[in-house]
């Protein structure tokens, strides 16, 4: 195995900026793809400035060998080295893997690939329309939808070419990865009452029809009342935006909520019906014993949440998605009380290693002993 990894290490070596003391490789190799993140780091501070190489060949070599030898396809590997040529070699299959994200890194495992979360808006009640119409009519439906569709994207052009942008990166480790924000983001000429999602501010008159909503990057707390005007509104995303409070929430049919609060008051959340997506992050201690009212809670994140009473989370039957941290997790499968119905699961963290999430894994029922672990040097 030395032989195939060896060329990997000699070219992390090789490229490997002035003070660096450490490089991480996280890989996956396999069905026609190889994707690389990583970087390289100088007494556990990450250099963001110094990108890894692209070890393309190499890498799709070893997710080969692996494969045929282990029967993994994809292969997920990690790879840390020191500038001496010193290494550790972890390889599994792809039911744990290395995620990245806005908030950093973490490992992903998949306790249940056939299950799939429900999407905003899934559960509406269907149409009552009958399949008999108009054909005429909708084709010039359809030309219009498609004629405003040709309009809005000609618009964000112009704004990319006016420079009415903001381009954020999202790979805290350094790999390279952002996130571009447009400043505008509807055109003036767009019907107001024909809005369905927003990206950006609340607006002074919050359309009727709107079901989503991206609120980003907001210096003040935002209060969430006027959004009361948007009784379909199904998705609520606060990013980089910290809310005055929930209320507002309660009384309307939101699926998915991604959060950030100030106080940790999730009690507005009570009993709601309709919420199956919730990703909090506080800072302030917060008592998530509520969330067991919750009947269509499916998936949840408090990985950046200061959450209080974690062992509440395992009466969570319906729960089948679960991010936390290390320390969130120790506590929470040291009490027992894992929800028992998980499709997946994070365990986030940006030192987290391949490692440490093949025994958070295992913790969960998922079967990593038969992992491959190559040490070579110091």
């Amino acid at each position: 195995m030395d032989a195939l990894v060896r060329p990997v290490v000699e070219a992390i070596v090789a490229e490997g900026p002035d003070g660096w003391t450490d490089a991480v490789l996280h890989a996956r190799a396999g069905r026609g793809g190889i994707s690389l993140r990583g970087g390289y780091s100088a007494r556990g501070v990450r250099l963001t400035r110094a990108l890894l190489p692209n070890p393309f060949a190499e890498v799709g070599r070893l997710g080969q060998v692996l494969g045929s030898a282990y029967g993994w396809e994809p292969v997920s590997f990690e790879l840390r080295c020191t500038p001496s040529g010193a290494y550790r070699f972890v390889a599994f299959d792809d039911t744990v893997t290395y995620e990245n994200g806005v908030r950093g890194g973490g490992f992903q495992v998949v306790l249940d690939p056939a299950y799939r979360l429900p999407q905003p808006g899934e559960w509406q009640e269907a149409g009552t329309a009958g399949p008999a119409g108009d054909p005429g009519l909708a084709v010039a439906r359809m030309r219009e939808l498609l004629a405003r569709r040709a309009a809005l994207l000609g618009h964000y052009l112009e704004l990319l070419d006016q420079g009415a942008y903001e381009l954020e990166e999202t790979d805290a480790q350094g790999g390279g990865g952002g996130r571009l924000w447009l400043r505008e983001r509807h055109p003036e000429s767009q019907e107001a009452s024909a809005v369905q999602q927003i990206v950006g501010d609340i607006p002074d008159e919050v359309p009727a029809t709107l079901q989503a909503i991206h609120i980003n990057n907001q210096s003040e707390p935002v209060d969430l009342a006027p959004l009361a005007a948007a009784p379909a509104l199904r998705l609520l995303h606060l990013n980089r935006s910290t809310a005055l409070g929930l209320t507002p929430v309660r009384a309307l049919p939101v699926e998915s909520l991604r959060v950030t609060l100030a106080d940790g008051d999730l009690s507005a959340l009570e009993g709601h019906p309709h919420l199956a997506a919730l990703d909090v992050t506080c800072a302030a201690p917060m008592d998530v014993a509520v969330l067991r009212t919750l009947p269509e809670l499916r998936g949840l994140d408090l990985s950046d949440a200061d959450a209080r009473r974690l062992p509440a989370l395992g009466e969570l039957s319906g729960l089948r998605y679960l991010a936390l941290g290390a320390a969130q997790w120790a506590e929470l499968l040291d009490e027992g009380k894992a929800p028992a119905g998980l499709a997946a699961a994070k365990l986030a963290g940006a030192d987290v290693t391949f490692e440490e999430a093949l025994r958070w894994a295992a913790r969960l029922g998922q079967d990593t002993g038969g992992a491959l672990v190559v040490v070579s040097g110091d």
